[in-house]
């Protein structure tokens, strides 16, 4: 038997997705990018991720690998799209300028 008590503690505000298709020249895109980097958990696996993406903007990557292409792949759930919502947050920054 599943137990499914645990769904009664979800805040009202939990989204079961994230959507990376808001509008950016909305105040609510700009608040829900803020709310996906400080909700965001990072693993190793994503943490390893940003480091390369970044790095090979920069330039600064030790392999020959040309192009900055990815193949970004997970079962329906595992966090995607917020990945994706957290790199154009980071992106869309002046530190990152």
């Amino acid at each position: 038997m599943i137990d499914t008590d645990w769904f009664d503690t979800l805040p009202d505000d939990f989204e079961e997705s994230v959507r990376i298709d808001r509008d950016e020249k909305a105040q609510n895109g700009k608040q829900h990018r803020e709310k996906a980097i400080k909700s965001y958990h990072v693993t190793a696996d994503s943490q390893r991720f940003l480091e390369d993406f970044v790095d090979r903007l920069l330039s600064e990557t030790e392999d020959m690998r040309t192009g900055s292409n990815y193949w970004l792949y997970g079962y329906y759930g595992s966090g995607k799209s917020h990945l994706l919502t957290v790199l154009d947050g980071l992106m869309d920054t002046s530190w990152f300028q």
